[in-house]
């Protein structure tokens, strides 16, 4: 499928909503949609909610409005060759968006292994690693910087026609600006389409990087808004690292002090956790039948007590994609099921997860009750529970009371 309509049907809603959210018909709508619906004359304004993000915190993200997905979706179709020569000009990029068609979303970047794998291939040779990230990224671009960032700022404020053919960028900033009510700060946070705006911003940071020097002496990687500088003395990579500060301030971003740190033997290139989370999996499942229950809790309760003292529930989110790809929630259920609820009880960004087990588990077998507060009049077999706690009361169906 085209990218344009790719964008429509398949990357216009952020990924962390559950798929019962669909927008193949609007999707279809706005494809057959000619012209720019924006005009700047009338803007309008997103959809905001608020979900969980890795590392115990929140992010809020935007349901954009149709309008303002039609005219990105149109942008980036019509100027996907310029873009693309745009972010060749970056070496140090692993966040291009590229289009598979054969995939669930409609852009993709490259993955959390690829990322471990070029970092350690191409910063394992230098004895200091630095790393930051920019603050609040999508929130903070300012969206006059993305005709800066394509153009070049002189050229892009002497030349602020819409219809311009040497500054073509102006009418994304336009369309970003319109569709949040006319504000010049932030980009939507979720649709595919704002991952080439952002990649628009983070590879002319790199040029700009590069313009002033900081690349001499060092190596370096970004992913979106992360970004890591190899360097063999502890004084290059802090000249590197002010370099790219610099650089970041130059299209109104900052850093993000709380994250920013020079290593040298204490980095990590890789997480070693989910292969010991793997490891005790396979140590329960391979174990003998009358072992396997409390073999398969050890490995649970490490999984937990590893997110407490990480404070990272990306942890728990690993652990439950396993045991959703394993056969040890059909056949251990007694076990599962209590983890299933301490992690949604504890960690809200598990609740999706957890949801999909129990889904496939009641789909699969039959043998849950999902208890409501109230009766349920679509679902008449759902008993209500007396303390009412909702989904998280499922219990299994006694077979014998069914009789």
């Amino acid at each position: 499928m085209a990218l344009k309509d790719d964008l429509f049907e398949k990357g216009y809603l952020p990924e962390n909503l559950p798929p019962t959210f669909v927008t193949q018909a609007i999707g279809a709508n706005l494809a057959g949609r000619s012209g720019w619906l924006t005009d700047g004359k009338n803007p309008v304004r997103s959809s905001p909610f608020n979900a969980s993000k890795r590392g115990m915190a929140r992010r809020e993200f935007s349901f954009v409005h149709p309008s303002t997905a039609h005219d990105l979706a149109r942008f980036i179709a019509d100027r996907e060759a310029e873009l693309t020569n745009h972010f060749a000009l970056s070496d140090f990029s692993l966040s291009k968006p590229v289009h598979d068609p054969d995939l669930d979303r409609a852009v993709t970047i490259a993955s959390h292994s690829e990322l471990e794998s070029a970092r350690l291939s191409r910063l394992a040779r230098y004895r200091f690693v630095a790393r930051t990230d920019i603050s609040r990224f999508y929130h903070s671009i300012y969206t006059h910087s993305i005709p800066w960032a394509v153009h070049g700022r002189p050229a892009a404020k002497a030349d602020r026609n819409l219809a311009s053919a040497n500054c073509y960028a102006n009418r994304l900033d336009l369309i970003v600006r319109a569709g949040q009510d006319g504000q010049t700060v932030g980009v939507p946070v979720g649709p595919d389409a704002s991952r080439y705006v952002a990649e628009v911003i983070g590879t002319a940071i790199d040029q700009e990087f590069v313009r002033r020097g900081g690349n001499r002496n060092c190596d370096v990687i970004r992913h979106v808004d992360d970004v890591w500088i190899g360097a063999d003395t502890h004084a290059a990579a802090e000249e590197a690292l002010w370099r790219y500060r610099e650089a970041i301030r130059f299209f109104e971003l900052d850093i993000n002090e709380s994250k920013t740190a020079i290593y040298s033997d204490n980095f990590s290139f890789s997480d070693t956790w989910p292969t010991d989370i793997a490891a005790k999996f396979e140590f329960a499942s391979k174990s003998p039948e009358r072992r396997i229950p409390e073999r398969l809790r050890a490995a649970l309760e490490y999984a937990f007590s590893l997110t407490t003292k990480n404070n990272d529930d990306g942890v728990l989110k690993y652990t439950l994609r396993y045991l959703d790809r394993s056969n040890l929630a059909a056949t251990q259920w007694s076990a599962v099921e209590p983890f299933l609820k301490r992690a949604a009880v504890h960690f809200g960004h598990t609740i999706d997860y957890v949801a999909r087990v129990i889904v496939w588990r009641h789909l699969a077998f039959r043998d849950l009750v999902i208890a409501y507060d109230r009766p349920c009049r679509w679902m008449p077999d759902m008993a209500p529970m007396q303390n009412g706690c909702g989904l998280l009361g499922f219990r299994i169906r006694d077979p014998q009371a069914q009789r």
